[in-house]
């Protein structure tokens, strides 16, 4: 049994996006005001809005938050509207003297309910934000002149005196849209008249005000009334009051000394008759702060054919926008952008760089979809995909650019190496899809729709390569897509192609499946090389009745993990994996391949139902992390033996619920199952891991969409579904690691030539806070011996921060071809403590020729003055020059007597040189005058930070033996040889000879006269 804790606070990182507004286009909650401070003698009036026959949820419960803000309107909007706010099932646009309130009904058509206030002031109110909030939203839709960025969020939007002594004010008590009017001691509350333009009725249900829309009912249930005094709420009767299709409050008896706030709620939950559908559909951890970057898309409405009024400018988009957002870690949206144009775009992968920087790739029919100077391909086609560069604040376009060809082209997964290099993978129908000279499979092979691998460069201008992969029947595409170290990438999905390219020797190399249309098809894996020139491996993934690979994860050994959904009987499985044989129908699988793509484990996962495995993540351990959908009651789930709030979700509560499973390392056992959802159908389509999580615990962050109600708090906000993103804490075995992790680590390129330079990135990151860390990162050969090293001193963590290490090491032109290894170590302050060490954190080759042969001229080299007298300082000075390129060099100058003997030395370490640089080395040395005869004491300081090296040395002075076996060890350690005689000579010579190993370290030596 696997002890897990779900993370719920007052603000669990549970988002769903609305699909039923007007313009739906915000995910996420913000970071939002805790309710309001309460007003001295306040009195409310609350009626509750929602569909006819609908119930709404309990908005006491807790965690009913709804993503809620109010943009100031930098001309998304039409001028008119001064703010908006989106979410819960409508679009609310806040102008001068009306409230624009828009959904969509069931058949799709744009429906806006427009409030107005009768007999209200003749001026136009004061309108303001009050509360900014940390939220920021940014419109990359259209050409740039149309972009806006920035735009600042509020918690509250107050009109000034709409009726003498009233205000009303928008807000958001952090579960729903609300509106007070505050009216002041001695103000008339009978003023208040509500006129809803764009209703085919308004009528009266019992206590209910029932406006008749093309939407359907729309119900607002008897207000709440209440007055405060001295924070407490005592409840006031009182109701509507209907005149005609006027709408004001009664309210018979209250404290007419005491303010007094009229409180409607249009409480927009569950509404089903909505046309949108709304999905997250990929997500990956932010480079800093344990948040978290989600994308997708999302449906947009436009106002209603005829509608005179403010409203957003339909014109500016099309049906579907894609948008990415940034959550931190408490879940509040910190930044959001809409990517899009008058067409449809969503977007289907997702990827962050070292840097920070946030990818996002997907598909678009819009043909002013956003793109940049030098990209690409500025033109759509026909129907292309898109890939579109990011800041991590998401506010400025880096680059952007289509891809594709006159055919349909879709890209559905992006990963991103190193060097900034973005990898593509999708399907694509176009003849003239872009390829590149050299490709793998440079043109179609004849069936109508292939799949296709793209390297694009970092600067999204040029195609590092571009190859079809297919055959001649018909491929589903890639559906998934990795890149290891060595920027090989590797892709799964589906083909109907008997002659889809698997090389001898693959682990299945023949088409198994049943090639009819109505069947999926047979999976496929296949492993590019680098250059995307050629095959490393190609395998088809299959049974005799279909099945299809959705995602594709690899670790640090190069091993990659598919998960998808496998409907034969006959799937391939290997024997002691946990589930080797199926129910009847079709069950999520896990297939892990090593490097030259043979089978280490490979399982069926489910129930008795339907089940779909669609994402997959692996750690560090090797376990894989699979998000999915189960129609099984009985899909397996463990337990919660330790602390877990709430517990894992063990039952099957709707017809679908998404899954989360995780296997172990030998793909052997479940170490962890749960459902995640509630009473409608609920689809994780993403899943991500935190990159540098506390010892014993994995952060998971898992996404997708729902048409629940209930998905852990009743807040939906209508249409066909809504996208999520959750974040769970599982612990999973006990403590074992020090609280730092290092990887992913490259070393680029993976071929090198001497003389040119080899880039080492290091990633490293700490589950605690940490300051003073050294990192240290080294080259040695593939015998281990040590060739170079590269140390950071003096770093500082946050808990959970990742930090990327990049050294360009000049390659030596007198390096020996061969295999290289990095290493790479985190030590503490005063280096006595190894957190961790990475033996082969990366790996590189060395080839013959590119820099000649390394030679070294030295001079010219003077020693001056001379003669010198003793105590007086001599300056050496020569000069060293490098015929090629080479660093780790160390220049050693030395002094001798006349007769060979050693007096002194000065080395100069790690030197670098570029061809042909000639360097100067200065050596100004009081020394060579020697000691004044006497007796001295030497002091010598011993110290090695790597004390499982076993060191040790002989330790002489003057030719005798004053210490036979010195040990090394992580505790400093003083010695001290007294009593030396100098005479004439002026010579002091110790020698410290290892014994145990090769070296040795010394941390000091020091010499006094004794008195």
């Amino acid at each position: 049994m696997t002890p897990i804790r779900l993370i719920v606070t007052a603000t669990a990182l549970i988002i769903l996006v609305s699909s039923d507004a007007l313009d739906p286009r915000v995910l996420g909650a913000e970071p939002r005001e805790r309710g309001r401070a309460p007003l001295a003698g306040v009195m409310a009036v609350r009626p509750t809005i929602g569909r006819d026959g609908l119930a709404a949820p309990d908005a006491s419960a807790p965690g009913t938050e709804r993503p809620l803000f109010y943009e100031a309107n930098h001309g998304q909007a039409d001028p008119a509207v001064r703010f908006l706010a989106r979410g819960d099932g409508l679009t609310v646009l806040l102008a001068e003297r009306e409230v624009v309130l828009a959904t969509r009904s069931t058949a799709g058509t744009p429906t806006a309910i427009r409030m107005r206030l009768g007999g209200a002031a003749t001026a136009a109110p004061e309108l303001g934000g009050e509360g900014l909030l940390a939220t920021r939203v940014n419109y990359l839709r259209g050409d740039a002149t149309q972009w806006r960025r920035g735009i600042p969020t509020y918690g509250r939007v107050r009109y000034r005196a709409v009726y003498p002594g009233i205000d009303l004010v928008f807000h958001n008590d952090g579960r729903r849209l609300e509106f007070d009017f505050v009216v002041a001691p001695g103000a008339d509350p009978g003023a208040i008249r509500l006129l809803f333009d764009g209703t085919e009725s308004v009528t009266l249900d019992g206590t209910d005000l029932v406006l008749g829309t093309p939407a359907g009912p729309l119900r607002i249930a008897r207000p709440v009334l209440y007055q405060e005094a001295d924070g407490v709420r005592r409840p006031v009767e009182g109701g509507y009051r209907l005149a005609g299709r006027e709408v004001g409050f009664s309210v018979p008896d209250y404290d007419r000394t005491r303010p007094l706030v009229i409180d409607p709620v249009p409480h927009y939950l569950r509404y089903v008759g909505g046309s949108g559908a709304d999905r997250v559909t990929a997500i990956v951890p932010a480079a800093q702060g344990g948040g978290v970057y989600v994308a997708g898309g999302t449906n947009s409405a436009d106002l209603p054919p005829g509608y005179q009024g403010p409203g957003v400018d339909g014109s500016q988009n099309g049906g579907q926008d894609a948008f990415v957002a940034l959550l931190d870690g408490n879940g509040s949206v910190v930044s959001l952008t809409y990517l899009g144009g008058r067409g449809d775009d969503v977007a289907l992968g997702l990827a962050r760089d070292a840097a920070g920087n946030v990818y996002v790739a997907g598909t678009t029919s819009s043909t002013d979809f956003p793109t940049t100077p030098g990209a690409f391909e500025p033109t759509l086609h026909a129907q292309d995909g898109f890939v579109t560069k990011l800041d991590g604040g998401l506010s400025s376009l880096l680059y952007s650019t289509f891809l594709g060809g006159t055919g349909s082209d879709n890209i559905n997964a992006i990963a991103v190496d190193a060097g900034g290099n973005a990898y593509l993978a999708g399907s694509t129908s176009s003849p003239d899809f872009p390829t590149t000279p050299g490709a793998f499979q440079p043109a179609p092979a004849g069936g109508g729709s292939d799949a296709f691998v793209t390297k694009l460069d970092a600067a999204g201008s040029a195609l590092v390569y571009s190859t079809y992969l297919g055959g001649t029947g018909v491929e589903g595409g890639a559906h998934g897509l990795a890149v290891d170290a060595s920027g090989e990438a590797v892709l799964a999905g589906s083909t109907k192609s008997p002659d889809f390219p698997t090389p001898p020797g693959a682990f299945q190399p023949a088409f198994r499946a049943d090639p009819a249309p109505a069947s999926p098809g047979s999976g496929f894996v296949t492993r590019l090389s680098a250059g995307g020139d050629a095959l490393v491996y190609s395998t088809f993934l299959s049974g005799t009745s279909g099945d299809l690979p959705q995602g594709v994860a690899v670790d640090g050994a190069g091993a990659a993990y598919v998960t998808g959904l496998a409907c034969s009987a006959d799937f391939p499985t290997t024997p002691g994996a946990y589930q080797p044989t199926a129910h009847v129908g079709c069950h999520a699988f896990v297939t892990k391949l090593d490097r030259a793509g043979a089978p280490v484990y490979s399982t069926y996962l489910g129930g008795s139902g339907q089940d779909w495995g669609y994402a997959i993540a692996v750690d560090a351990v090797g376990r894989a992390w699979v998000a999915g959908s189960t129609q099984s009651p009985d899909f397996p789930t463990t337990g919660c033996p330790g602390e877990c709030a709430p517990p894992p979700k063990r039952a099957l509560d709707g017809p679908q619920d998404a899954f989360l499973a995780v296997l172990d390392s030998a793909g052997a056992l479940l170490t962890h199952g749960r459902y995640l959802g509630g009473t409608g159908i609920d689809v994780a389509l993403a899943v991500t891991l935190r990159p540098c999580n506390p010892c014993g615990e994995e952060f998971v962050f898992v996404a997708g969409e729902t048409t629940s109600t209930d998905f852990w708090f009743p807040s939906f906000g209508g249409g066909v579904s809504d996208g999520f993103a959750a974040l769970l804490a599982v612990t999973l075995g006990a403590c074992t690691d020090t609280g730092f992790r290092v990887g992913p680590t490259t070393a680029t390129p993976a071929t090198v030539a001497p003389g040119q330079t080899e880039t080492v990135a290091a990633n490293v990151c700490s589950g605690q806070p940490a300051s003073n860390i050294h990192v240290d990162l080294e080259i040695h050969d593939a015998g281990g011996q040590f060739i170079t090293q590269h140390i950071l001193d003096g770093q500082t963590f946050a808990a959970g921060e990742a930090k990327t290490y990049s050294w360009p090491y000049p390659v030596a032109a007198g390096l020996a071809p061969g295999t290289y290894l990095v290493k790479v170590g985190v030590f503490s302050a005063d280096w006595g403590t190894l957190y961790v060490w990475e033996d082969q954190a990366a790996t590189f080759a060395v080839q013959t020729g590119g820099g000649g042969t390394l030679t070294f001229t030295v001079g010219p080299t003077t020693a001056a003055p001379s003669p010198i007298a003793p105590g007086q300082t001599e300056t050496i000075q020569t000069r060293v020059t490098a015929s090629a390129a080479a660093s780790g060099i160390n220049v050693d100058l030395e002094i001798y007597d006349a007769s060979g003997g050693f007096i002194a030395q000065a080395i100069f370490g790690g030197q670098t040189f570029a061809a042909g640089e000639g360097r100067p080395y200065n050596w100004a040395d009081s020394a060579t005058a020697g000691f004044a005869p006497g007796t001295y004491t030497v002091y010598a300081g011993y110290w090695d930070p790597w004390p499982w090296a076993n060191r040790a040395a002989r330790v002489s002075v003057n030719g005798q033996v004053v210490d036979e076996q010195r040990l090394f060890t992580s505790d400093y350690a003083a010695a001290e040889y007294a009593g030396l005689t100098v005479g004439d000579d002026g010579r002091i010579v110790v020698e410290i000879a290892p014994t145990r190993s090769p070296d040795i370290q010394v941390s000091w030596l020091m010499v006094a006269r004794t008195p």
